[in-house]
C-alpha cells in the first residue's frame, strides 16, 4: 500500500492518494469495525472524472480477498430531459428523495429496483428495473457526481471520496462521451459541455469539503 498524505480542510484532516490499494485498505480497516453490515462508500467528482472507473477498480480489489460489493451508480435516478425544467440545476435533476430511500434500503439489507436510464438518449426508460440489487453484507459504493452533496447518505457513509483529475483530460473524455457514444455533434457538445462547465462542476467540486479521502489524479496504472 502507498503512503498517505494528510492535508488539512476547514477543522478536518483529508487523505490524499492516487493509489487504488490506499482506498481498498481504508474500506478493509472500516469493515473491521462493522464486519456484519454492508459499508457505505460514496465517491463523488465531476463528470468524467473517473468515479466508476474506481468503483469498479475497487471492487475488483475486493473480489480478490472475496469481500463483496455492490455498486450502485445514482445517473440511474437521473430526470429524463423531458422531466427536466429548461433551467435546472444539477440537484433539480436527480430524484434526490428516492436516491436517499434506496440506498438506506439497501444499509438494510432489503432489495430495490432502481429507475433505469438511458446515458444515449438522456430519457428514463423506466420507473423501476426488472431485477433487483442487494446487498447485505460487504461494501456498497454509491457513485455520483452529487454524492457527497445528500446529507442522509453522508451520515451514514464510512468513508467519502471525491475524485478529481485534470481538468484537460476530463473535458477530453467528456467530448469523447457525447461525441463517440451519445453521437452528438462537436459544436452542439460543446455547447451543452460549457453550460455544464458554468453551473454543474462548481457546485459538484464544493462538495469535495465533505471528503475525507481525496483521489487524486490519473490513477488508472497504479495499483
Amino acid at each position: 500500500m502507498g503512503n498517505f498524505v494528510f492535508t488539512p480542510k476547514s477543522d478536518r484532516s483529508q487523505i490524499t492518494t492516487d493509489r487504488v490499494d490506499d482506498v481498498v485498505e481504508r474500506i478493509w480497516h472500516l469493515m473491521h469495525q462493522a464486519p456484519n453490515l454492508p459499508v457505505l462508500v460514496l465517491i463523488g467528482g465531476c463528470s468524467q472524472a473517473g468515479k466508476s472507473w474506481l468503483a469498479e477498480a475497487v471492487k475488483d480489489r475486493l473480489a480478490e480477498v472475496d469481500t463483496p460489493c455492490l455498486i450502485v451508480g445514482l445517473d440511474a435516478w437521473l430526470m429524463g430531459l423531458d422531466q427536466r425544467r429548461p433551467e435546472s440545476c444539477v440537484m433539480e435533476r436527480y430524484d434526490c428523495a428516492p436516491i436517499q430511500r434506496d440506498i438506506n434500503l439497501l444499509l438494510q439489507g432489503r432489495p430495490i429496483y432502481p429507475p433505469v436510464y438511458d446515458a444515449r438518449t438522456r430519457r428514463r426508460v423506466s420507473e423501476s428495473s426488472s431485477v433487483p440489487i442487494q446487498i447485505v453484507q460487504g461494501v456498497l459504493i454509491v457513485e455520483g457526481g452529487i454524492a457527497l452533496a445528500l446529507p442522509r447518505l453522508r451520515e451514514k457513509a464510512a468513508l467519502k471520496v471525491f475524485v478529481s483529475v485534470e481538468d484537460s483530460t476530463r473535458w477530453t473524455r467528456l467530448l469523447s462521451f457525447y461525441c463517440d457514444f451519445k453521437g452528438v455533434g462537436q459544436s452542439e457538445a460543446e455547447r451543452i459541455l460549457h453550460q455544464r462547465e458554468m453551473e454543474e462542476v462548481p457546485f459538484v467540486r464544493a462538495t469535495q469539503v465533505w471528503a475525507n479521502l481525496m483521489f487524486q489524479g490519473d490513477g488508472r496504472n497504479k495499483r
